[in-house]
Parts: C-alpha cells; structure tokens; sequence
C-alpha cells in the first residue's frame, strides 16, 4: 500500500508527519499492518507520486481503490 500526505504549513502537530509517524509506530502498525515508512518529500513530488499510483498503471488495482481524505462538506453523510 503507498500513501502520500498532503499536510498545510501551520497545522496542530507539534512534530512533521514523517518524525510522527516513524515514532509512533506502535500506534500506527497493528494487525496487518507491521509498519509503516515515511519520508519528508520536497524535491521529488512528481516522482513520489508515479511511485504511489504505479499499481494503477500495472492494473493491479484501479480508480476505484483509491481513497482522498478527508472528504469535503459535500461529500459528507446528511443529517437524517
């Protein structure tokens, strides 16, 4: 599974998400899951991004596998 993180310049971390995650790896990794890597990418967005959607380009999984979160207003459930 591949995952990239779009995080904004002020957020509430008091860490980046990388050094958060590589920390918290007992948090994170569980079950399934044995654990996670993450790098900081500035450089080479366009590259980090080939590499996340390869497994759409050899068919191994398509459009609809991929998640974007969070969802915007709009796409939230409605009060019932």
């Amino acid at each position: 599974m591949h995952a990239i993180a779009l995080v904004p310049p002020y957020h509430r971390m008091k860490v980046p998400l990388d050094v958060h995650l590589n920390e918290q790896q007992a948090l994170y990794a569980q079950g399934d899951l044995m654990r996670l890597h993450s790098v900081y990418i500035d450089r080479t967005a366009e590259k980090a991004t080939d590499y996340a959607f390869k497994s759409v380009a050899r068919h191994t999984v398509d459009y609809d596998d991929i998640i974007i979160l969070p969802r915007t207003q709009n796409e939230m459930p409605g009060k019932e």
